[in-house]
């Protein structure tokens, strides 16, 4: 589905301008001597960095892998299904797909491997009527 490749794309490029946004602001304050902040603002967007550079990886090398569950509620764009290991999940979806789900029915979703963004939801072919989930 090109929506979740979009939006995977769309979050990498915002992530890149908050990246040089908070540069700016780092040397900014590194004039002005402020290294207590310096230090703090450091640590915090270490993990912003660390998560960009994760979804480059997942991008580029294009490895995904596959996760099933059952639909166990829908709303408007949002329908959240239960994994295997029983914990439920959100996915938004566009509004003119919500139609082709329902619950109850049995997903393939294809995640990227690093950071376990959706890339594609297929209907699975065999039990989309089964409500249990098997490992």
């Amino acid at each position: 589905m090109k929506t979740f490749k979009k939006s995977i794309l769309w979050l990498l490029i915002s992530s890149i301008i908050f990246t040089i946004t908070s540069g700016t602001q780092l040397i900014i304050n590194m004039y002005y001597n402020r290294i207590g902040f310096v230090i703090l603002f450091l640590i915090f967007t270490s993990g912003f960095l660390y998560y960009s550079l994760l979804m480059i990886i997942d991008l580029i090398t294009k490895e995904t892998k596959l996760m099933k569950v059952i639909i166990a509620e829908t709303d408007k764009e949002i329908i959240k299904v239960l994994r295997t290991n029983g914990k439920k999940r959100r996915i938004r979806i566009p509004i003119n797909e919500i139609t082709k789900y329902k619950i109850g029915q049995e997903l393939i979703l294809t995640l990227t491997k690093r950071t376990g963004q959706i890339i594609e939801i297929s209907v699975s072919k065999s039990g989309s009527d089964s409500h249990r989930l098997t490992k």
